[in-house]
């Protein structure tokens, strides 16, 4: 009950391309919530979000999902993008999504729901499973115009649910956004 809890906001600039394209969906944050597996029931397909600290737990979810659905499961984060092979060698998961995944996404749905005449191997920036072996296409390059993103998909989640650490604001209610690609902080 106590520390940062910040939105994910990955998922809410993914979410809103998504939409942007004509697909409904839901963000069910296990920050916030304890997993249900009826969270899945109906759904078309499943994305998860991984870093390497979550990973594990990430694949359990999938595993389960798989178990008690049989939908498409695609990962993506950081733990996807430079561990592609490890997690697309997982039984549960069926694609990854690489690096940026704003355009990749929703190209990959619109190959899946057949809104394309494109075929998985004309994505660029995921990989995925053929014939018993994994692909890896070309990465995609990355967005030139970072204002053609549209802005997070924030009514997806309850942001009242989330928490930053105490230094990080004056009052609440607030929000994280970002202002540059990438990551702030130096790590090594």
């Amino acid at each position: 009950k106590i520390g940062t809890i910040l939105p994910p906001l990955g998922l809410l600039y993914l979410a809103a391309e998504l939409e942007k394209a004509g697909y409904g969906l839901k963000i069910f944050d296990t920050q916030i919530y304890d997993w249900n597996i009826k969270e899945a029931a109906g759904a078309d397909v499943v994305g998860i979000y991984c870093n390497t600290s979550n990973y594990q737990r990430a694949v359990e979810l999938a595993e389960e999902i798989k178990n008690n659905f049989d939908i498409p499961i695609i990962f993506g984060g950081p733990h996807a993008t430079t561990r592609p092979l490890e997690v697309l060698n997982n039984s549960s998961v069926d694609y990854v999504v690489i690096g940026e995944g704003e355009v990749s996404v929703v190209e990959l749905m619109d190959v899946l729901n057949n809104k394309s005449e494109s075929k998985l191997s004309d994505v660029k920036g995921i990989g995925f499973k053929e014939n018993g072996q994994l692909v890896i296409n070309p990465p995609r390059e990355l967005i030139e115009n970072l204002d053609s993103i549209a802005f997070p998909a924030r009514h997806l989640v309850p942001m009242d649910k989330y928490r930053p650490s105490p230094n990080q604001y004056k009052r609440l209610p607030m929000t994280t956004m970002m202002a540059s690609r990438g990551c702030p902080f130096g790590c090594t």
